[in-house]
């Protein structure tokens, strides 16, 4: 008969082949399916942003590993700075050029819909994939808006009621033990996706406000959660000798607007410069709501500005006109509009690029 010391020692040891298997079959599965690195899961970032559902730009880690040249940039925003909807980064990287600065690459991580959340989790992404930036570009302030629309006891600070950023978190609170095992991580999303199929009601829609709960984006609830975003994406540049420039958010509404009116052409809105979709105001909420929220945040960007003058920082909504000259709709941008935001923002890059000898980066690589 079997001993107790050699039953107890097999189970242990089929338990262990058990973990084993299902170790090195999820690896198998998010290597398929997120095109993540089978000994490195923890670059699952990357493979959420390149991958995901949400983004049009299947093309973006060839770009981030051609990114070759002696300074990088790296703009954080949202379709306002993305290429199918603007031409902010060809125009910056021509006024670079013309500048002198030849040595730049440009690296776009600008999304529809994305917010300051998916901001700072797109630079850790950064880091995980081991590409030194020298300059984030961070440009948001209106996809929080639409976070408001929801009960007071729904919202969350970390926007978990998104599924989108619930699944995202889930990802950033494993990453720093995915590279020894996944299991945990895959537990933690089998049961969140689980609570999303069964519990749909406790998630905003991504891309348009509920007409149920479009009437709670009067109070806003946003702007602690901005401030945090923005902080840690400051903070996480000071430790690696990283530049950040903050803008404040930019936008345009006509004083006759309506839905109506935009969807008939009857404003004073100019010609978008691509062939991207329109965007009435309601995307994000009702108008009123909109523009105090916009209001509210820009306030806060510019008290992080003050509080933290290592920054960069541009008042984009000064600088660019509020008339249908700059504007296609309540945020996006002419070209007009294009070279004001993309010529504004090359003339920071170069003030800070000629007035400093060291860069902050060789400063900490230095020792400094």
């Amino acid at each position: 008969m079997m001993g107790k010391s050699k039953r107890v020692a097999l189970a242990a040891a089929a338990v262990l082949v058990a973990l084993l298997l299902a170790e090195l079959l999820f690896r198998a599965y998010y290597v398929v399916g997120y095109a993540a690195s089978f000994t490195q899961p923890s670059l699952m970032f990357a493979g959420q942003y390149v991958h995901g559902p949400a983004h049009e730009d299947r093309a973006i880690m060839p770009e981030l590993l051609s990114a070759t040249n002696e300074y990088k940039i790296a703009l954080l925003g949202a379709s306002v700075l993305a290429d199918r909807f603007g031409m902010v980064r060809a125009m910056l990287r021509e006024e670079l050029r013309t500048g002198g600065m030849d040595d730049v690459s440009i690296v776009n991580l600008s999304f529809r819909g994305h917010s300051s959340r998916d901001a700072r989790l797109k630079q850790r992404m950064l880091a995980n994939i081991g590409l030194d930036i020298d300059l984030f570009v961070v440009y948001h302030g209106i996809n929080e808006v639409r976070a408001n629309n929801c009960p007071p006891g729904l919202f969350r600070r970390d926007y978990s009621h998104y599924q989108w950023y619930e699944l995202l978190n889930i990802a950033e609170r494993h990453a720093g033990v995915m590279d020894i095992t996944v299991i945990p991580y895959t537990v933690d999303l089998l049961r969140c996706r689980l609570s999303q199929r069964l519990r749909p009601r406790r998630y905003v829609p991504e891309h348009v406000p509920s007409d149920e709960w479009i009437k709670y984006g009067a109070d806003v609830k946003t702007g602690p959660a901005l401030e945090s975003n923005l902080s840690t994406i400051i903070e996480r540049a000071r430790e690696t000798g990283s530049d950040v420039l903050l803008m404040t958010f930019a936008f345009f509404v006509p004083p006759d607007y309506t839905f109506d009116r935009y969807k008939a052409g009857e404003l004073s809105y100019g010609p978008r410069c691509t062939d991207s979709p329109p965007c009435p105001i309601e995307v994000w909420g009702l108008p009123d709501n909109v523009v105090a929220a916009l209001e509210q945040h820009n306030t806060v960007i510019r008290s992080l500005a003050e509080r933290h003058p290592e920054v960069m920082f541009i008042d984009m909504q000064a600088h660019i006109p509020a008339t249908g000259e700059y504007f296609s709709d309540i945020c996006h941008l002419t070209r007009r509009g294009n070279e004001a935001f993309a010529g504004r923002l090359a003339a920071a890059i170069r003030e800070r690029r000629s007035g400093a000898a060291v860069s902050g980066r060789d400063a900490v690589r230095n020792g400094e």
